[in-house]
């Protein structure tokens, strides 16, 4: 989705708005390769198919690729596959690109200083209904 990154006044990469008719026409990490959602550490298991996917990602250091989570093709949250060795911030929520098919969906980055700064959407309705409807809600 290049040309979809949105930045802060200090040049950090924010959340942007996709419309659903702006989404690719296959998703990068399909419905059955989300495993299981732990609504407490916001840690998402991935298939080993999509969790390699992610690590063949090579994001640039201080921006990282856009990714947005859908439910029936409707935008939930955006955010950035960033580099796992960035240490550059991020006001957006972020994964890694590792390799690891245990991925913690996080809130910015550093996490804690974007914590209160970005809303919360992990938790929406239609995301923990989708996933508690096919079992895969922790």
């Amino acid at each position: 989705m290049p040309g979809k990154q949105a930045k802060t006044k200090d040049k950090l990469p924010k959340e942007f708005t996709i419309k659903k008719e702006d989404l690719p026409t296959m998703p990068f990490i399909k419905d059955d390769e989300i495993e299981l959602f732990d609504t407490s550490s916001y840690k998402i298991t991935f298939s080993k198919e999509a969790a390699e996917r992610i690590g063949a990602l090579k994001p640039s250091l201080p921006v990282g690729i856009p990714f947005v989570l859908t439910i029936d093709r409707e935008p939930i949250l955006t955010g950035y596959f960033v580099n796992e060795l960035s240490s550059f911030g991020c006001a957006a929520y972020v994964m890694s690109n590792s390799s690891n098919s245990v991925q913690e969906l996080q809130k910015g980055l550093p996490e804690q200083h974007y914590k209160t700064q970005i809303v919360e959407k992990r938790t929406n309705f239609l995301l923990v209904q989708a996933l508690e409807r096919t079992g895969r809600l922790k």
